[in-house]
């Protein structure tokens, strides 16, 4: 009788343990998911920081017209803004993206030959997202279409597809996934 007591009490902890274990998991899983939503959430952010480059369609039919500064101006301000929200700022990476950006939003605003017209990301494709701790390692494909104009002694309008693949790199600071490395390949059939 003794015996039944005990074993009945061993298989009521164990089972109480099981269902402990199972809780447990089941929220580090959902955590971990959530954790995997935020950094596609920045790693899509980033991703669309190219198409903030474009000015407004009135400015893109030729590269003859003039940008007013004040557009310029906020068209910098904007791009400085969205990477300030996805790229981290310590390790240089923040300046060097920053650098780079500003100078295509320069290059667009006072072209020699081609102005930008349209960037669209058709399609992304997260193939990885590895999380630990505090640092991620994402791969992504995207795909989309680039348009351009020309002065008119070249080609009116240039249309080119977009497919790469993405690595990027990010760590959590203050509680927000930020970008401190990434690198791209073209996909096969895309190269330039």
């Amino acid at each position: 009788m003794k015996k039944r007591k005990i074993l009945s009490l061993i298989l009521v902890i164990f089972s109480i343990s099981c269902v402990i274990f199972i809780f447990i998991g089941t929220k580090s899983i959902q955590k971990l998911n959530i954790e995997k939503e935020n950094i596609k959430k920045t790693v899509t952010g980033a991703l669309k920081i190219n198409q903030l480059i474009i000015f407004p369609a009135e400015y893109t039919k030729s590269p003859d017209i003039k940008i007013p500064d004040e557009i310029v101006d906020k068209k910098l301000k904007e791009v400085e803004q969205v990477c300030e929200k996805y790229l981290s700022k310590k390790s240089g990476w923040f300046a060097n993206r920053l650098k780079v950006y500003q100078e295509a939003v320069l290059s667009e605003a006072y072209p020699s030959d081609i102005r930008a017209v349209d960037l669209k990301i058709s399609d992304i494709k997260f193939l990885k997202i590895k999380v630990k701790g505090k640092k991620a390692a994402v791969v992504v494909d995207i795909f989309g279409e680039y348009m351009s104009v020309m002065k008119e002694r070249f080609i009116a309008h240039n249309f080119t597809k977009v497919g790469e693949r993405h690595y990027f790199n990010l760590e959590k600071e203050n509680g927000e996934w930020k970008i401190t490395s990434e690198t791209f390949n073209f996909l096969p059939g895309y190269e330039p």
